[in-house]
């Protein structure tokens, strides 16, 4: 990808680790749509929805490694997540351990090598940004706070809700694919991560770091893959369950 010039090696490194990273979570999220899974649908297809999610944040922070800062933190705080939600399983025993393990490794290894090259790849101030008005808020905005805030802290204890159900309920049917069950988990945790920081200071976070791009396209991939698995005769489950 295109980096503006100036960049320095360890912002280059970065971009491409960032690349990388986009790449593989594409071919996981095709694999987990075409592959047999056993589990519901709608857990399949928002599993499958944060995989691309977790892929937007990589390549579109690698555009831009100075101005995305904040993706490549959600980006890192997905993995975190995942990492959590596998050991939280492991811990329940409502799995095999290997698998969870493996996964919860790959989801720790990433997370510490991109916070390491993040960290290293000290950047400049970016010589152009966008304009920000330093006008008070507007009605719009103050209830584009109130909607991001809740939406922010209602994904992220849903994401908490995913990690205690193996404890809560080892039977559900929810529980039935616990590697499905820690994607699911991503996927909310880091729709958490994007719009708290909106609620946070909407201004920026639309204008300058366009969080709200990452948190509408993560929304819109749900239902992207939902029409994929009813259309393309992907779908595992019966076309009157999807």
């Amino acid at each position: 990808m295109y980096q503006p010039p100036g960049y320095s090696g360890q912002e280059q490194t970065l971009a491409r680790a960032l690349n990388i990273t986009a790449a593989v979570l594409f071919v996981l999220a095709i694999l987990l749509l075409i592959l047999p899974t056993f589990a519901p649908p709608f857990w399949v297809s928002n599993a499958t929805a944060g995989l691309f999610l977790q892929m937007f944040l990589a390549w579109f922070s690698a555009g831009d490694v100075r101005r995305f800062r904040p993706l490549i933190a959600a980006l890192i705080g997905g993995f975190v997540i995942g990492a959590v939600a596998q050991f939280a399983m492991l811990i329940s025993g409502t799995a095999p351990a290997i698998p969870l393990i493996l996964v919860g490794l790959a989801c720790l290894a990433a997370a510490l090598i991109l916070f390491g090259l993040t960290r290293n790849a000290r950047s400049a101030p970016a010589t152009w940004l966008p304009w920000i008005p330093e006008s008070p808020p507007t009605r719009a905005e103050t209830f584009a706070r109130i909607v991001f805030g809740l939406f922010g802290v209602a994904s992220l204890g849903a994401a908490l809700y995913c990690m205690a159900l193996p404890f809560a309920s080892p039977g559900s049917a929810l529980v039935v694919n616990p590697l499905i069950l820690g994607v699911n988990t991503i996927k909310l945790g880091v729709l958490g991560l994007c719009a708290l920081p909106i609620a946070f200071d909407v201004r920026r976070f639309t204008q300058h770091t366009q969080m709200i791009t990452a948190l509408i396209v993560g929304n819109a991939a749900s239902f992207v893959v939902i029409v994929l698995l009813m259309l393309t005769g992907l779908n595992r489950f019966g076309v009157p369950t999807v």
